[in-house]
């Protein structure tokens, strides 16, 4: 859903704030669509509770898992949020991670000479 968004696109990213690891965390936009809010609603993310100032994507969360759209039409035991994937993760052995890839499913990541942007 994700890729049906934004890939080829030109995006516009506003960056709200830096996470624990100094990572940039915002909004990312295309076309005039707020592309959180619409991966929100149609079920095929969830909202960071950790970094969320926008009491709305709770909101469009809410009603997603009342309509069971995308991720919340999967029974219960089949739902990971990403929050308890990364600590799942991270409480792996060294030797069993997967290196080549560390970040949240369902997670953008830009990155930048300067920086990375997560959102």
């Amino acid at each position: 859903m994700l890729s049906d968004l934004v890939l080829g696109r030109r995006i516009w990213l506003q960056v709200l704030a830096n996470d624990q690891h100094d990572r940039s965390v915002g909004r990312v936009y295309v076309e005039g669509i707020d592309v959180n809010a619409r991966m929100v609603s149609l079920g095929a993310a969830w909202t960071c509770r950790l970094h969320n100032i926008d009491q709305v994507l709770l909101s469009l969360e809410e009603l997603a898992h009342k309509a069971r759209r995308g991720l919340w039409a999967l029974p219960e035991s089949e739902r990971l949020p990403p929050w308890e994937w990364n600590k799942a993760t991270q409480d792996q052995p060294q030797e069993k991670r997967d290196e080549s890839f560390t970040h949240t499913p369902g997670m953008l990541i830009f990155q930048s000479s300067s920086s990375s942007i997560s959102i």
